[in-house]
């Protein structure tokens, strides 16, 4: 198989289309400029967005699926299709409820990471929290993804937006503490220590 650049011609000529699954995914892509940044080290969408594509028995053709999932459910999803029981370490969730269009969805929301400086939370409604803490400065952005893809438009200095932050304040923070994050956002530079290396970092 390794021989053919073509992956189903390889698994037809094998004898192997008919019950083998195949899981493409890439890695998160480069900035190249967009939010005046070049690489991926950011939260935006164009940064932590990657793809995810499967093909195989019991794999609806032409069919897609916009909810919130993570690479990390690639592992649970193996396990459930072939009706193995995962290990108790596997954390992440099975996709196969969508695989085979029992549910729409498997999360409600995503919480993303990077360095011990940006969290951000993405709900089903629509909404992203994106927070900065650099130097002791906190800045706070809110998306509205559904009419702002880009995220050109801040609506976190609009003040009717204020409890829908703090709300997704408090739901960032139950996912930070259930990640076992070490920062606390709620506290003065989220609770650093001099030196402190934070998760993710």
């Amino acid at each position: 198989i390794a021989r053919d650049t073509n992956i189903k011609a390889a698994l037809k000529e094998q004898g192997l289309e008919e019950n083998t699954l195949v899981i493409f995914a890439g890695d998160n892509g480069l900035a190249v400029g967009q939010h005046g940044l070049l690489g991926k080290q950011n939260l935006y969408e164009h940064s932590i967005r990657v793809p995810m594509i499967m093909r195989g028995p019991g794999v609806p053709p032409n069919s897609s699926n916009q909810s919130f999932v993570y690479l990390s459910d690639i592992a649970p999803t193996l396990y459930a299709y072939l009706d193995i029981p995962p290990p108790p370490s596997v954390e992440a969730k099975s996709l196969l409820p969508l695989i085979e269009q029992k549910q729409q969805a498997v999360r409600q929301s995503t919480y993303n990471v990077y360095g011990h400086w940006s969290r951000s939370l993405k709900t089903a409604d629509g909404y992203k929290l994106l927070l900065y803490n650099v130097r002791g400065v906190l800045t706070t952005q809110l998306f509205y993804l559904k009419n702002d893809p880009w995220e050109t438009k801040n609506l976190a200095n609009d003040k009717k937006y204020n409890n829908r932050i703090r709300k997704m304040r408090i739901q960032l923070k139950a996912e930070m503490q259930a990640a076992f994050d070490n920062l606390d956002i709620d506290k003065p530079d989220w609770g650093r220590q001099p030196g402190q290396r934070a998760y993710g970092s």
